[in-house]
């Protein structure tokens, strides 16, 4: 994401949208990556700070796979406990996981929310003209 390469900032951009952040879920690695995530908007480097505070604002809208897709849907619940049990697992452990981890993400992204604020200025700044 440092790199003097646009083309290999753009893909590692990238890299990090399909693995953290992935057509809106979110995983427990993904609360990991907020500090660094952070870390960059604070860095006058050749990165592309609008691109991490985008990152960080899907992120925040974010959700976990499996409490997202059956937690509510009583007939899809059913489908992935009977999942679940078949590999010696239950639904109701891994929707305290997702729980846990969530709770994770949205303490790392209140940590430092200040600097995303900054950046979210910065970029409507520039995308009303006054910047």
């Amino acid at each position: 994401m440092l790199s003097d390469n646009a083309d290999h900032r753009d893909f590692a951009t990238l890299l990090l949208f399909e693995t953290i952040w992935h057509q809106g879920d979110v995983y427990e690695a993904t609360a990991y990556v907020i500090p660094f995530l952070y870390n960059l908007l604070e860095y006058d480097g050749p990165h592309d700070k609008l691109a991490i505070a985008q990152l960080i604002y899907a992120i925040s809208l974010g959700h976990p796979p499996k409490i997202s897709r059956c937690e509510g849907d009583n007939k899809l619940s059913q489908e992935w406990r009977g999942n679940f049990i078949r590999q010696g697992m239950d639904l109701e452990v891994e929707f305290e996981k997702e729980r846990v981890y969530m709770a994770h993400i949205r303490r790392e992204l209140k940590a430092r929310s200040d600097e995303f604020e900054e950046v979210l200025r910065e970029a409507e700044a520039i995308w009303s003209g006054e910047g």
